[in-house]
């Protein structure tokens, strides 16, 4: 694999003045480091973990080098390769992502490659190949409720109006690691309507997955209806959101369990903020659903893809690495906003000096699965089921420095106070260090 992603990378650049003298090629790229130490929440004895325990120092690399290579007006592509992951089962071995570049063959990957096309006579975009897919996300910037990933299929965009924008696509999704394998299909429609105050973003997905491990074996589908909006008047200090989606999961076959699920649920969020000369002073709420009481895990949460949307940083995960997604839950927390209610009050982009910036925000988290339900009769309460007895606190502060528009520096710092009702599951903290490179 490390021979043919430098004969890759080599035939790539060979390439290149020959292919520039038919269009144009742009280069470019960018490189992450992330390290953090944080006191780990987590009960779930599957995974080896005590409560309690104290996680050192662990790190994550990645860097990405992006091949534009553009035509025409009318034809472009666009490939990605990446070294190293930026994950959260990244640093275990087993799983085929080391933490360290050329550390093994499972680190380099072409993360995207695709075509861009115009129909011909029309303005409907065709986009074939490898490609990142990220469904709206209003009230959080960094990641999606339901999905936010890498897919391979095909995508159709059509500006209907200077307002209106559709988009239908199919992708084909395959996964297969030392531990699963699955694969399925995934047709999404999605809409785009843009006012001078106004914006709203509808969406459709169907999806059927099969699903294999050392444990289960599963076939099912999903469907989901969502939407995000956002309203801005034009000249003004004020910005209001709202994203809402609901799910439904029917599991046609489970071998393991001999059970056929069907589950329903949905997650409301919403926030309003108020610039201001010192910052952004934001308030922000959601509400998930939860399990009912004698109802299996999950059954009424809403049903995630590839969510990656971690409100807080120490309970959820959150890490800032700018880029499309905030990234990187570590495999010490597998927290889901699924099953939770918060609410958050932040302070965001406060600037006493040029270059440094800082966030600070305080959160209220509450479960909203019941205490009779499947998963806490067997287990407990734990991180990943927060029943309605559970809460907790969490106070978290970010500050950014950067000295050039190139390179950003981040350091984050977390405290949870919990309010558990299982004994077993301590305060935590969480600190983080990332630095940003791009060219």
């Amino acid at each position: 694999m490390k021979k043919l992603f430098s004969l890759l990378v080599t035939a790539l650049f060979l390439l290149i003045p020959g292919i520039a003298s038919a269009g144009t090629v742009k280069l470019s790229g960018e490189m992450h480091f992330v390290a953090n130490m944080q006191h780990a929440l987590s009960t779930d004895t599957w995974m080896g973990w005590t409560p309690g325990q104290f996680v050192p120092l662990g790190i994550q690399q990645q860097a990405k080098m992006n091949f534009h290579y553009v035509a025409s007006e009318d034809l472009s592509a666009f490939i990605q390769l990446q070294a190293g992951e930026l994950h959260p089962l990244a640093g275990r071995p087993e799983w085929g992502l080391g933490p360290k570049f050329f550390s093994n063959g499972g680190n380099f990957t072409v993360n995207q490659a695709y075509l861009d096309w115009l129909i011909p006579g029309t303005k409907a975009l065709v986009r074939m190949g490898l490609q990142s897919f990220e469904l709206p996300m209003y009230t959080w910037f960094h990641g999606s409720l339901v999905h936010n990933d890498r897919m391979a299929g095909i995508r159709v965009s059509l500006p209907v109006s200077e307002r209106l924008s559709l988009s239908a696509a199919w992708f084909r999704t395959a996964v297969a690691t030392h531990a699963e394998t699955s694969g399925g299909n995934f047709i999404a429609l999605t809409g785009d309507l843009v006012l001078p105050s106004f914006k709203f973003s509808p969406y459709f997905i169907w999806a059927n997955r099969a699903y294999a491990d050392s444990l289960v074996f599963s076939v099912g589908h999903y469907w989901f209806l969502g939407a995000g909006a956002e309203y801005a008047p034009e000249g003004s200090l004020f910005r209001l959101t709202a994203d809402f989606v609901y799910s439904s999961y029917k599991d046609h076959l489970n071998v393991w369990t001999g059970k056929t699920y069907d589950t329903k649920g949905w997650v409301g969020a919403a926030s309003v903020s108020y610039k201001t000369g010192l910052g952004i002073p934001t308030l922000k709420g959601w509400y998930s659903s939860g399990d009912g009481k004698g109802k299996p895990f999950a059954s009424g949460q809403l049903q995630g893809l590839t969510s990656t949307c971690w409100p807080t940083t120490v309970y959820f995960g959150a890490t800032y690495v700018p880029t499309a997604i905030g990234f990187d839950s570590t495999y010490y927390s597998m927290s889901r906003v699924p099953g939770t209610a918060g609410l958050a009050l932040e302070w965001n982009g406060a600037s006493f000096m040029p270059g440094l910036f800082h966030n600070a925000r305080i959160a209220y988290v509450r479960g909203t699965n019941s205490p009779l339900s499947e998963e806490s009769a067997a287990r407990g309460g734990h991180c990943r089921n927060m029943t309605r007895d559970d809460h907790f606190i969490e106070a978290d502060f970010d500050t950014l420095f950067t000295f050039d528009p190139h390179i950003l520096f981040v350091f984050q710092v977390g405290y949870l106070w919990e309010g558990f009702k299982s004994p077993m599951i301590k305060n935590g903290w969480r600190t983080t260090l990332s630095v940003s490179y791009r060219f």
